[in-house]
């Protein structure tokens, strides 16, 4: 019987405001200290998202330079040996080769594997992910369509993994100003429908499909403003596209945000449009503020948002459909309340956070024991062979 709480190692690539590392943070900041201890090691580097992991200390940076190094392999292989882990849990495609040949060099009794959002999908990435994937000892997804999208395109059984729903902490997004002081700063009218989202302005987000279904309500004289919290790459591209059609007075560009739970009340619709995703944890978000969810019917996402009970799906690269969707809801503000508590109750009752949390706990333990039942066994035929 285990007389101390199990040791779990995840490995992501960067530690940054991805939804990936915010559920990350979330279990090794709510772990039961009496049955998990868990620690991050981040290969690459991290920002002051760090911040965000009670205790610091649970927290390393390992600082790997860009590109392949198999050095990188040698040095994270000696520190496990040195940590000595129950489990190593990689997380996405950056940390897949080099967590999981470092967990098998260390000699990690459990090496968990979870992917969270875009397959990989160019041949040479699909092989290595085949080969990588049988040596794991469990495999995950994020919602149950990711993990047939993933045994589809890896020719793994869908049996091979198991799906464990993000979870959302609940009391981090209760309203604590009215709609009203939230816009004054922005200069956001009153009268205004605010349709939004959070995210990195990133290919994957297809932002601009959201500013081309904002430009059509607004060239039709509808009272609606845009809101995009977050920041990346493609931003100077997406404002450049609202200025050339002409709506730039009305997006407003927040930038990257640590005060996202407070600024989600600022919204009237959030809106996600991505043309793949896992399970966001944006949507989780919004639900659990109350907020009517438009999005694109992607990965995790019609898991999330029932169509037509707490909120709209519509098909991905449609900003056509965005725009429709939008106007059901911009001329019926008795229907977006009524969506926006569904969905609040719908995140109450089915992606909570210590409901992702046991389920992680749980399957730690599981493993852990199957692993000492096989060492067990291993003695037992040592000794058995040693008497004879």
């Amino acid at each position: 019987m285990r007389t101390r709480p199990i040791r779990v190692i995840h490995i992501v690539r960067d530690f940054s405001h991805g939804g990936m590392d915010n559920g990350v943070a979330n279990l090794v900041n709510h772990h039961d200290p009496d049955r998990v201890q868990g620690t991050i090691y981040v290969l690459a580097k991290a920002d002051g998202f760090v911040q965000r992991v009670h205790d610091s200390r649970r927290v390393v940076v390992l600082n790997r330079c860009q590109g392949n190094d198999p050095l990188v392999v040698w040095h994270l292989a000696r520190r496990l040996r040195q940590a000595k882990p129950d489990v190593v849990h990689t997380h996405g495609w950056g940390t897949l080769v080099e967590g999981g040949v470092a967990a098998k060099l260390a000699r990690v009794p459990v090496w968990v594997h979870g992917e969270h959002g875009t397959v990989e999908t160019r041949r040479h990435n699909i092989w290595v992910q085949r080969i990588m994937w049988r040596l794991a000892d469990q495999l995950l997804s994020v919602s149950e369509n990711h993990r047939q999208a993933l045994a589809q395109t890896l020719g793994i059984p869908a049996a091979r993994m198991r799906a464990i729903p993000n979870g959302v902490s609940l009391d981090r997004f209760q309203a604590q100003a009215t709609p009203d002081a939230l816009r004054r700063p922005f200069r956001i009218p009153a009268d205004h429908v605010v349709i939004g989202s959070v995210g990195r302005l990133v290919e994957v987000k297809h932002y601009h499909h959201l500013i081309t279904a904002l430009a059509g309500l607004i060239h039709k004289q509808l009272p609606v403003s845009g809101v995009l919290i977050g920041d990346g790459p493609l931003r100077p591209a997406l404002q450049a596209q609202a200025e050339a059609l002409g709506i730039a007075a009305r997006v407003h560009f927040l930038g990257r945000r640590d005060d996202v739970p407070s600024l989600l009340p600022l919204l009237d619709i959030f809106a996600l449009t991505s043309r793949s995703e896992g399970m966001s944890n944006t949507i989780l978000e919004a639900m659990a503020v109350g907020l009517p969810v438009v999005a694109t019917a992607v990965g995790g996402t019609p898991e999330m948002v029932l169509d037509g009970e707490t909120g709209r799906l519509v098909p991905p690269q449609d900003p056509q459909a965005l725009e429709v969707a939008f106007t059901q809801l911009l001329v019926d503000a008795e229907q977006r309340h009524r969506m926006g508590q569904q969905g609040r109750r719908r995140a109450e009752a089915m992606f909570s956070l210590p409901a992702m949390v046991s389920a992680y706990e749980q399957l730690y333990e599981q493993l852990d024991r199957q692993r000492s039942h096989v060492r067990d066994g291993h003695r037992m035929r040592e000794r058995v062979a040693r008497v004879r």
